[in-house]
């Protein structure tokens, strides 16, 4: 029993006519079958066969429709049809239970109204169906994929309930396998299509625009080469709009001020705070945290060294490089050639000169120390990094 069209209707005068029609033709009946049938009401509040009341009802539900503007479908104009060797097998009972039992399907929750017509070889059946559901301006619409379904379905009831009705069979086991495949096939087609064209719009345009989000970690991630927490909140707060650190639990995020898109009931919005969390973000904050947090241990680690090591020392590296470039600066004056300082020399200055280099070696051998525990302290901070990311 196939369905052999799905028409629409988009204005009252196309409501009133289909009405007029599907009834008009009815009344043209000749044959005993034709005297017994009679209409099908589906959630209708009148139950009698008055045309303008059918009608003025149907359009009283497409007016809660929220597009007025003629492009919105107000009725469905659906026919089911029967083989011409059928006919003569066919009762008025079972053109009102399928009839129902389409329905049922097809219109649960919108406005039926439907009627045989006989002035043909094959009897049919004219369906009509509101373009939204009852009270709602929702739309009754189905796609493809279930409008195929209920064929398949109707035509099993027929099969189980009339088997009688042996040339009116569209659906096969096979040809019911072979259109689910089709089907399958046309929703992958259709994921294919819409791929592709996305794919070739984005090669029209050029390099693809980057989203918010994408320009959001750009800025984050520029951010975090800072050499500290505090460095990366300062780079934030420059970045425009100005992005502000917080944490929630074990959570972080950065918060920012946007102005939503204007709308018809607020033309002019007011900026809201954002709030974006690192993780979702793609950022991976808490490794880059922890590496700022083991280097300041670091230098805390070494300056408390140094302050142990001061007393004992009882120098500082300023004092190292004043004593450096007085050396250095009597050494250079020693070499020039200048009598009298070759005079002092040979007087006793020598032994000066040696006293110096002395303490001049001494502070360099202090320092060479200093040097030698931090690249220690560098390579403990490495060695701890690398069990970390392991």
């Amino acid at each position: 029993m196939p369905i052999l069209k799905s028409l629409s209707r988009k204005t009252n005068a196309g409501i009133r006519q289909l009405v007029y029609y599907i009834n008009q033709q009815a009344k043209q009946r000749q044959s005993p079958l034709e005297q017994e049938v009679e209409p099908i009401l589906w959630n209708l509040r009148t139950q009698e066969n008055d045309t303008r009341t059918i009608a003025e009802e149907f359009i009283e539900n497409a007016n809660l429709i929220k597009d007025q503007s003629g492009n919105r479908v107000r009725v469905l104009h659906e026919i089911i049809s029967f083989h011409p060797e059928d006919k003569s097998k066919i009762t008025a009972d079972m053109l009102e239970e399928m009839g129902r039992e389409y329905l049922s399907l097809r219109a649960q929750d919108a406005l039926g109204y439907a009627k045989p017509h006989f002035d043909r070889d094959a009897l049919h059946l004219h369906v009509m169906i509101s373009g939204n559901c009852i009270a709602s301006p929702r739309s009754s619409r189905i796609d493809r994929s279930k409008f195929e379904e209920i064929k398949i379905e109707l035509e099993a009831i027929q099969r189980e309930r009339f088997p009688e009705l042996t040339q009116s069979i569209v659906f096969s086991k096979e040809k019911v396998l072979e259109r689910e495949n089709d089907l399958e096939r046309l929703k992958k087609n259709r994921s294919k299509d819409r791929d592709f064209n996305r794919e070739l719009r984005l090669s029209r345009e050029g390099e693809r625009k980057l989203s918010k989000k994408e320009l959001l970690r750009g800025q984050i991630e520029t951010a975090m080469h800072a050499k500290s927490r505090e460095d990366f909140e300062r780079l934030l707060g420059v970045c425009n709009p100005p992005l502000k650190l917080y944490q929630r639990g074990k959570s972080w995020g950065v918060s920012r001020e946007e102005i939503p898109k204007p709308t018809k009931k607020n033309p002019e919005p007011e900026p809201t705070e954002m709030k974006y969390r690192l993780k979702t973000l793609g950022v991976d904050f808490d490794a880059r945290l922890l590496e700022w947090e083991l280097t300041k241990e670091n230098k805390l680690e070494s300056n408390i060294d140094l302050e142990a090591q001061a007393p004992k020392m009882d120098v500082s590296e300023r004092e190292i490089e004043k004593s450096d470039k007085v050396l250095s600066e009597d050494l250079r004056t020693s070499r020039e050639p200048n009598l009298e300082s070759e005079s002092v020399l040979e007087k006793g200055s020598k032994e000066e000169l040696s006293v110096e280099e002395k303490r001049l070696k001494e502070l360099k051998a202090i320092r060479n120390e200093q040097k030698l525990k931090k690249k220690r302290e560098r390579d403990r901070t490495k060695r701890r990094k690398g069990e970390l990311d392991r």
